[in-house]
């Protein structure tokens, strides 16, 4: 099998029957720019090689089984963003409010995930430096940023709802607080 990014997008377009990245990207349940990426980066991830290989493709909404190193930084980057902006629900250990957030807040964890995969890709290419490297140049860039971060990863892909709305919780129960 072939691991040539174009070769790999153009047999993962005609397995699922579509003819544009962006199609693509939707039948995956990726950002488009994360197909950009693989061009630019000169190689697919493996979980996506292996829907290819005849692998079951129902996983792709949920975590690999394995893991490279980028996968595991931009999972432990997603977890640092998910952490903060919902720690004052975490702190204050309201634990029936934990669990009303976590259930439905899966989509927006691996929204994070997607964007820390982006924000580690650019990073890389725009400082030359390792994995591990980006990882915490990219931490540090977002408590640098303070409550700006926090706002941008509590919102994701919502545009502006509040974390009470999004989850279906009081206000008292997400209550928004400053931090930094």
């Amino acid at each position: 099998m072939t691991t040539d990014p174009e070769a790999v997008i153009k047999q993962l377009k005609a397995k699922f029957n579509v003819d544009t990245d962006v199609d693509l990207a939707r039948k995956l349940r990726i950002e488009k720019s994360t197909i950009s990426s693989w061009k630019s980066r000169g190689r697919v991830p493996s979980r996506f090689l292996r829907i290819l290989s005849g692998e079951n493709h129902e996983f792709i909404a949920a975590p690999p089984v394995g893991w490279g190193e980028e996968e595991e930084a931009a999972f432990s980057l997603a977890l640092f963003r998910f952490s903060r902006a919902f720690s004052d629900v975490i702190s204050r250990g309201e634990y029936r409010s934990l669990v009303q957030l976590f259930t439905p807040a899966a989509a927006h964890f691996w929204w994070l995930m997607s964007q820390a995969q982006e924000d580690l890709i650019k990073k890389q290419a725009h400082s030359g430096v390792s994995v591990s490297a980006a990882e915490a140049l990219v931490m540090f860039d977002d408590l640098e940023h303070g409550s700006g971060a926090v706002e941008r990863d509590r919102k994701g892909p919502f545009s502006g709802a509040s974390v009470a709305e999004l989850y279906g919780m009081s206000d008292g129960q997400a209550n928004s607080s400053d931090r930094d």
